[in-house]
């Protein structure tokens, strides 16, 4: 039976887990090279250089394979021309059509003018002059007739028996001079009528209806000049759509050619990247070595800056309502100098300034005074970082980020929620330590704001079923008697004691053997092994009673047998039973992770 006596000191809740080494601004190459059929590979790796290489800035680290590339380029490039040549083709005839058009229009107003000003020549000219011309040559006919009736008459009258003035044969030529002039007359009355009545409006209908047609026509042509246009214009739009496609599709594997050289864009060591799965057992994931293939957007390597680390750990879904990260606000920087530039004394000059700024200029600015567009409103908990390469270096550390969503698990845990966590190593010292080292982490959760009582943990019997009541054993008078305690805040290792015991009162730290066998099973507690050591008693892992937190770690390992008997009892020999927190119903099998507050 081993006792240890109840301390009053100051209780440290802390959440430990496991995690790898990281740098900060982890970014990875990834292949860029377009796969032909979704799910399959783009590509496959001609030549990578060996992982945790250093190398200097510009030094070749990665060439994927580009010869199925370079026969695309070529047929590509024959594409272009042939695109090309349609759209030369489609931009003549757009031109040629418009001029040839337009022409048509022109000359068809043209012949408009001229129907026109040919209607009113005859309504204003023709008609009017042919109508004088009638006009004098019916007086000159009415003159002539009254002449020409006088003089019939005369000579009728001359020539008649006693007079004999003038012959028969005169009179009757003035008489026959004065019919003709009769005939005349008439005549060119008719004429007048004709021309008034019939010509005029002939000449007139026929001009108006050569207006009419040279109208319609004119419209003719300019739909024909509308719609012509349209379907050269559309034709000449796709011919440039489908030339500027080919040649988008020649840069893009021109440029997948010059991606499938990768880099370093600085002086550093190259890390492979590994999946979050198998860092954690999961999947392996894509492999990076020569000749495997590769999917497109598969991350490949990176050349990261080692100033900076972080690490990757992933705390249960019960704890990680009590991880605080840092939260950080913008201070609206760049929005301040855009909106100033607005009030340069040169308004034009303002606007195009502020229009550059925010389209070309801003990103480059942000990534220059990044330290002045965030504002940390609450810093992380702060954490210490054990790297299992250097155990006597603990470094300082804090709570950078903690992920809104849980990540991905393996088939073995599938129903464990655990959530992305990363710790910023604060020390500035980190000479030695490398991307991917195994690291544990502490992260400091709470304390009592004054020292308590604490006992070990493996002195407490019961589990979350009894809420914050548990047993255990104190010894009085030398003899060990069971007692009811009311327990607080806990850690791996020791528990706050609220109600039940006092400063210096001996706790039996291995009650398991003090139960009967009914004792034993009601608070789930297997019988200790002949000679079992202290650290034998059992562990606080796996699967457990009520509540939703992962098990506590296992036992420590059992101490020396007593004599004649087996060895001391194994990490977490006891039976498998939930931690002190009332989220807490255990978790994975002994050696999992312990609650850290009840």
């Amino acid at each position: 039976m081993l006792t240890q006596k109840v301390e009053r000191m100051t209780l440290q809740v802390t959440i430990k887990d496991r995690g790898s080494l990281e740098p900060a601004d982890n970014t990875y190459y990834s292949c860029k090279v377009k796969a032909k059929n979704p799910g399959q590979a783009a590509t496959s790796i001609r030549w990578v250089i060996d992982n945790g290489s250093p190398v200097k800035e510009g030094d070749k680290i990665m060439e994927l394979d580009d010869s199925a590339l370079r026969s695309q380029l070529t047929d590509q490039q024959i594409e272009v021309l042939k695109s090309l040549e349609s759209l030369k083709t489609a931009e003549q005839t757009l031109a040629i059509d418009e001029i040839q058009d337009q022409a048509n229009v022109e000359l068809a107003k043209s012949d408009l003018e001229v129907g026109k000003i040919t209607l009113q020549e005859y309504l204003d000219g023709q008609y009017v002059k042919d109508r004088i011309d009638l006009e004098n040559k019916l007086t000159m006919a009415r003159s002539d007739l009254e002449m020409w009736r006088e003089r019939a008459d005369w000579s009728d009258l001359m020539s008649r028996p006693g007079r004999l003035y003038v012959t028969v044969s005169q009179a009757e030529a003035d008489a026959a001079r004065r019919r003709t002039a009769e005939l005349t007359l008439k005549n060119l009355e008719k004429q007048t009528e004709v021309l008034d009545k019939l010509t005029q409006k002939k000449f007139e209908t026929q001009y108006r209806g050569s207006i009419e047609k040279l109208n319609r026509q004119v419209k003719m042509y300019e739909t024909v000049l509308k719609k012509r246009h349209e379907a050269d214009l559309v034709k000449f739009q796709t011919a440039r759509a489908l030339y500027e496609k080919q040649l988008s599709k020649l840069q893009d594997i021109e440029e997948e050619i010059d991606n499938c050289f990768i880099r370093a864009p600085r002086d550093g060591m190259v890390v492979y990247y590994v999946e979050e799965r198998a860092r954690f057992g999961g999947s392996s994931g894509g492999v990076i070595a020569q000749g495997e293939q590769v999917k497109e957007g598969q991350k490949l390597l990176s050349v990261p800056n080692l100033k900076n680390m972080v690490v990757n750990a992933r705390v249960h879904e019960s704890m990680v309502s009590r991880v605080k990260d840092d939260v950080e606000r913008s201070t609206g920087f760049s929005e301040a100098i855009n909106t100033a530039l607005l009030f340069a004394p040169n308004r034009l000059s303002g606007l195009c300034a502020y229009v550059t700024f925010d389209t070309a200029l801003q990103n480059s600015f942000n990534n220059t005074y990044a330290h002045l567009q965030k504002r940390q409103e609450r810093r992380g908990l702060d954490a210490v970082v054990k790297v299992n390469a250097y155990p006597d270096r603990p470094l300082k550390a804090h709570v950078k980020q903690v992920a809104p969503v849980a990540s991905q698990t393996d088939f073995f845990s599938s129903d464990v929620k655990v959530y992305q966590t990363y710790i910023a190593i604060d020390d500035s010292n980190l000479e030695g330590l490398k991307p991917g080292m195994d690291a544990v982490v502490e992260i400091k959760v709470d304390s009592t704001p004054e020292p308590v009582l604490i006992v070990p943990v493996q002195a407490i019997l019961g589990g979350t079923e009894m809420n914050k009541n548990r047993r255990c054993f104190v010894l009085v008078e030398g003899r060990p008697v069971m007692r009811d305690v009311v327990v607080g805040k806990a850690n791996d290792t020791h528990v706050e004691i609220k109600e039940g015991l006092e400063e210096g009162d001996e706790v039996v730290v291995n009650p398991s053997a003090l139960l009967t066998e009914k004792q034993r099973a009601e608070y789930g507690v297997q019988a200790a092994p002949s000679g079992a050591g202290a650290g034998g008693n059992q562990g606080w892992g796996g699967k457990g009673q009520g509540g939703k937190g992962p098990g506590g770690k296992g036992g420590r390992p059992g101490g020396p047998g007593g004599p004649g008997g087996p060895p001391g009892g194994a990490p977490g020999g006891g039976r498998p039973r939930g931690g002190f927190g009332p989220q807490s119903q255990g978790g994975a099998p002994a050696g999992g992770k312990t609650p850290a507050n009840p």
